[in-house]
């Protein structure tokens, strides 16, 4: 168990009492940058109420501050760019500083030191633009619009810059390539964090699919500002994050128009073929060539280039509509991707239809003898399916009496979804060949305006939408091989902005915005196949849902693919997130006070049929000597399908409330505290209409939503919603300024979604049901297909008899993240940095996926067996009732291992520890060259890799194959190990 400790709680306490008497409505995501600094006379004394005014270049925008009794002051929440500086204080010349950048979240520190003389005297301050990080303990990256841009990035998707920064990394760089597909797309793991934990912005609004955690919109790399990555010590501004917090700023107008066009071409036209056929295009065939030439080959025996066309095309323009006054920033990126390729399948031959199965013999490089047994090469001999000891003579079912099943029969009368094979042959593996693919096509754009109203009035307003539409392809509809799921995305994300200064002292910015992602994908192709499957004989094979089930066969042959139909796994996800902020910014004395509230309201509407596909599969074992002969004669065993009970839509709603205070405290001109705390209350998911089941984890209890609580799991208040954020940073005055050490510490907060396949909802009567098809492995059983589901009549034990249920545990909470860092930054030119460190991070609480109604183990003696004991009897474990009389495990799971009895469950307790050294070289643009440099050893230890797991080859320890779920539900110490 882990330790509070006490400093901690108390210093917590503290500064909440100490904030409560000045906290106001505000917000959190900071999405500007700030200036603050101290003027002086030449003695070094302050000097009070100097006027200072950035100047935004490219804009003309004019920010004021007046300095305090300290000779402090702060320009708050002003947009990134670049800015000019003039200092003016009666008996002093004016002084300006020269032009230099401001980066997204910066708080750039720049001290005037003044001349004595007349105001109207002006003087240029010489020094080196600000580049030391002096004013935040927060470590991560940012990158400027020409960096962004310059960059290569396939695709252009913006996610791959991530990577840049160190404790960043990837187990499937592929999947940050574009098209931005949410099913397929990845996300950076941050500092041994779960790819699902971080949390992505937009001009500071939220961009991410909250049901499953994925990003959002994708921005034109060329409508970017600036990129900036928190990977740790993020302020108290920013919460719901556990890896990084992701900001991308988009770019406004200036007062000069400028604009920008590009296009990127790929086709097979400019491609060789592989080097297997050559390098070369391949020869086609002649009209008058008598053989037969495969489609996709050509006549010399090489198989022709796929068709492939990819164009990724754009561009952006942004002006004046009122100088100094209201600008505009507009752009549009579109890709048209077209990518095809050769499949091939292993279909029946003309022989095998006629139940002449001979081919598997001799193609093989048998033959038969006198009594028609195969003999010799690596021939397949049949045999009665219910008795191998019975051989087919010669392979000829038909002749042997068998009957063709009718779902065969059928089969073969489909030839224009089931044709002929263009090899006469299945001892090379695959006999037909055809065209398969995707066509992507995205549309995008965005606009901004920006006004400034007044010297004490700013507003901007963005609007963003991007049109996915992945339509997919097949030259066999029936043929397993091939298909591809269909996809449509729309996303819509837009922010109004507007910040008001009260006084040179006070200044406050309120923002509304909203992100909507749409996503719905289904076997679009095969929808005007119609209930094929019932069509063909299969008995319930097309319960709401069209197209041919899952036909597996074991195919016979190097890469052979005879499996027919899919499983057909619908998606439907449209989730929106709406949300209101308002940021009060207080300056007093040598502290800079920002407090905030935080509100966004989840809306989740989804529909998913399970991991097992809405059709669903059907096994053949090939109990007869082949899976090619089992289709033949119908025999079939094995399968699942997950039905809809009620195919229509689930809503849940839930909310989330965040108070925060930030105080950044300039104790002397060397040593800045960062002293936040962050109050954060994630309240449950409720389904609008009640639709939805919980059971109790340990009692089994059947729970259902009521009028008094609507959600079926506790809302979660506690120390771990408070989050402190404390920070150092110290230059010392005998290293002139070049170097800073800062140190900080941090808890964030994170409810991570469950994944869309483990909510309550999908459990009946509302949900799905896992069925097993009916079929007996007897010959024709393929027919007898599956049952029609059935709803329960109430909602009691009977109801989830033998089947799979989805658990949640009612205390399940946010997880929580402890983060510390120790850095050293030294500047060694006004564009040149370096910074070493050590970063560490402390999980607990962490959503775990695990298998309620696994047996545990005994021993000899009669107890639970540990590590590496044998195991000689097993018994029901302590949940859902532990397997007593009359409880829900006994009903669920009678036999105490049936095949569906399977609850899984979302719990909150699985940890994980990070500790690293991270470095970083840094050069900023100066004569044409940006550059960086990381370098991350780390280590990571996690007993859970979360409900989405690692994939992707992973080697990850904690389960097989980075897949989620303790291999043992009751000690999940045993699955420590890497986090990916």
């Amino acid at each position: 168990m882990r330790k509070r400790n006490s400093l901690t709680i108390a210093l917590t306490l503290s500064l909440l009492i100490a904030v409560l008497g000045i906290l106001q409505p505000a917000w959190s995501q900071e999405v500007t940058a700030a200036i603050v600094g101290t003027i002086t006379d030449p003695s070094g004394a302050p000097i009070t109420n100097a006027e200072v005014t950035a100047k935004d270049v490219e804009r003309g925008t004019v920010w004021t501050a007046k300095t305090n009794d300290s000779g402090a002051y702060n320009i708050l929440r002003i947009p990134v760019g670049n800015y000019t500086l003039r200092v003016s204080a009666p008996g002093f010349q004016s002084a300006v500083y020269p032009a230099f950048t401001l980066q997204l979240n910066q708080t750039a520190r720049v001290d005037v030191p003044m001349k004595v003389g007349q105001v109207s005297e002006t003087v240029e301050v010489t020094g080196a633009a600000p580049v030391l990080q002096t004013q935040s303990t927060e470590v991560g990256t940012v990158l400027e619009s020409h960096a962004v841009t310059s960059v290569p990035l396939a695709g252009r998707n913006y996610l791959q810059l991530a990577l840049l920064a160190p404790g960043a990394t990837t187990n499937n760089p592929e999947g940050l390539n574009e098209p931005h597909n949410l099913d397929n797309s990845s996300r950076p793991f941050i500092n041994g964090n779960r790819e699902q934990a971080n949390q992505y912005f937009l001009d500071g609004q939220l961009n991410s699919e909250d049901k499953n955690n994925e990003t959002s919109f994708v921005p034109n790399i060329d409508a970017i500002q600036e990129f900036n990555i928190i990977t740790q010590n993020a302020s108290a501004e920013f919460g719901n994050y556990e890896g990084g917090v992701i900001s991308v700023s988009t770019k406004s107008g200036t007062n000069n128009f400028h604009g920008s066009v590009f296009e990127f071409l790929r086709n097979d036209k400019f491609n060789a073929n592989l080097p297997s056929n050559g390098w070369s295009k391949g020869v086609l065939a002649q009209e008058n060539t008598p053989t037969q030439i495969v489609p996709g080959h050509s006549a010399d025996g090489t198989i022709l280039k796929p068709e492939f066309r990819y164009n990724l095309f754009g561009g952006t323009i942004g002006g004046p509509i009122i100088k100094n006054k209201l600008f505009f920033f507009a752009d549009y990126q579109g890709l048209r991707d077209l990518n095809s390729g050769e499949t091939g399948a292993q279909l029946l031959t003309q022989r095998m239809r006629n139940g002449d199965f001979g081919q598997l013999c001799t193609d093989f490089g048998g033959a038969f003898d006198g009594a028609g047994n195969c003999t010799g090469g690596i021939g397949i001999q049949l045999h009665n399916p219910n008795n191998t000891a019975q051989a087919v003579p010669f392979n000829n079912l038909a002749s042997a009496g068998y009957p063709i099943s009718t779902v065969a029969q059928n089969l073969f009368g489909q030839t224009k979804y089931y044709p002929l094979p263009q090899v006469d042959s299945v001892g090379g593996g695959n006999n037909f060949f055809f065209n398969s693919g995707n066509s992507i096509n995205t549309d995008q754009g965005d606009l901004k305006i920006d006004y400034n109203i007044s010297d004490k009035d700013h507003v901007f307003g963005r609007y963003s939408q991007m049109h996915l539409r992945n339509p997919a392809f097949s030259g066999c509809l029936f043929c397993a091989a091939g298909s591809a799921q269909g996809a449509d995305q729309p996303i819509r994300n837009a922010v109004v902005d507007w910040s008001h200064t009260f006084s040179a002292n006070l200044l406050n910015d309120a923002r509304i915005g909203f992100n909507a992602v749409r996503f719905d994908q289904s076997l679009v192709q095969t929808s005007s196949l119609g209930n094929i499957g019932q069509q063909l004989g299969i008995a319930g094979a097309n319960f709401e849902v069209p197209g041919l089930l899952n036909i597996q066969i074991p195919g016979i042959g190097p890469g052979a693919e005879p499996s027919l139909g899919q499983l057909n796994l619908v998606q439907i996800f449209h989730t929106t997130q709406g949300q209101f902020n308002d940021n009060l910014s207080i300056t007093h004395g040598r502290h800079t006070i920002k407090t905030g509230f935080q509100y966004v309201r989840f809306r989740q509407n989804y529909l998913y049929n399970g991991n097992n596909g809405a059709l669903g599969s059907i096994g053949l074992p090939g109990n007869s000597g082949s899976g090619l002969s089992d289709l033949w004669l119908g025999v079939a065993s094995g399968g699942v399908r997950d039905a809809y009970v009620n195919p229509t839509q689930f809503r849940d709603r839930g909310n989330l409330y965040a108070l925060y205070v930030q105080d950044d405290w300039r104790t002397t001109s060397t040593l800045t505290l960062n002293l936040g705390l962050r109050f954060e209350d994630h309240t449950p998911l409720y389904e609008v209409k009640n639709r939805a089941v919980n059971f109790g984890l340990f009692t089994g209890a059947i729970q259902v939503p009521t009028s008094a609580h609507r959600a079926l799991y506790n809302n979660y208040l506690g120390i771990g919603d408070w989050e402190p954020r404390l920070g150092l940073s110290w230059a010392p005055a005998a290293l002139h300024g070049k170097t800073v050490f800062r140190a900080g510490y941090a808890i964030s907060s994170f409810f991570e979604g469950g994944g869309a396949n483990e909510q309550p909802s999908l459990n009946p009567p509302f949900g799905i049901i896992g069925q097993s098809p009916a079929s007996d492995a007897t010959l024709n059983s393929i027919a007898q297909g599956y049952p029609a589901p059935t709803s329960c009549a109430a909602i009691d034990f009977a109801c989830y008899a033998g089947i799979r249920i989805r658990v949640t545990d009612q205390n399940i909470r946010p997880a929580m993240n402890q983060q510390w860092n120790l850095t050293i930054q030294h500047e060694f030119t006004n564009t040149l940095t370096a910074q070493i460190g050590y970063v560490g991070q402390h999980g607990t609480h962490l959503l775990n996926f695990f298998q309620a109604t696994q047996l545990e183990g005994l021993n000899a003696a009669g107890t639970i067996a540990k590590p590496g004991e044998p195991i000689v009897s097993r018994i029901a474990g302590p949940y859902l009732g532990g397997g007593a009389a009359g409880s829900l495990y006994s009903a669920d799971n009678s036999a105490l291992g049936g095949a569906n009895a399977i609850a899984g469950t979302n719990m909150s307790n699985a940890s994980q520890r990070y500790d690293a050294l991270q470095a970083v070289l840094q050069k900023r643009m100066s004569n044409g060259l940006q550059a960086q440099v990381a370098y991350t050893y780390s280590k990571c230890l996690s007993n859970s890799p979360g409900y989405f797991g690692t994939g992707w080859g992973s080697t990850n320890a904690t389960s097989s194959g980075g897949q989620p779920g303790w291999q043992n539900s009751y000690d999940g110490r045993a699955d420590w190990g890497p986090c990916f």
